[in-house]
C-alpha cells in the first residue's frame, strides 16, 4: 500500500506537477508546438483501454504560467507515460529540457518496478 501513496503523491502529485509545468513551458518557448496543439494532440490521443478514464484532455495556460499542472494522479500517469509519444515528432532530440522529460520518464518506471 505504501507504494501507491509514493507514486501517487509524492511523484505525480508532487515532483511532476512542477517538472512537467517547466518541461511543457520550455517546449512552448521554443517554439516546437503551441499549448493549443498540445491540448489538441492530448484530446485525441488513442490512450489503451487501461488508461482510457485517466487521461487528461486539456493543460491551462493559467497552470502552465504559474508552473504547476493541476492534475490528479490518475491523470499525470498517462500523461508522463505517453507525453513522449503524443508530442515527441516535434522536439529535437538533443534539447536539454526535453532529455529532463526523458529521464523523468524513466525515474518514474523505475519506481513502479521496485514497488
Amino acid at each position: 500500500m505504501r507504494h501507491i501513496i509514493v507514486v501517487m503523491h509524492d511523484t505525480y502529485l508532487g515532483v511532476c506537477r512542477y517538472a512537467m509545468s517547466v518541461i511543457i513551458k520550455h517546449l512552448i518557448n521554443s517554439e516546437y508546438f503551441i499549448l493549443a496543439r498540445l491540448n489538441s494532440r492530448l484530446k485525441y490521443f488513442d490512450y489503451v483501454n487501461i488508461d482510457r478514464g485517466n487521461k487528461i484532455n486539456f493543460i491551462n495556460e493559467k497552470h502552465i504560467r504559474d508552473g504547476c499542472l493541476i492534475t490528479t494522479a490518475g491523470e499525470m500517469s498517462p500523461l508522463i507515460a505517453y507525453f513522449g509519444i503524443i508530442i515527441g515528432d516535434l522536439v529535437t532530440e538533443d534539447d536539454p529540457v526535453w532529455e529532463l522529460y526523458l529521464i523523468l520518464h524513466d525515474i518514474i518506471d523505475l519506481i513502479k518496478l521496485n514497488f
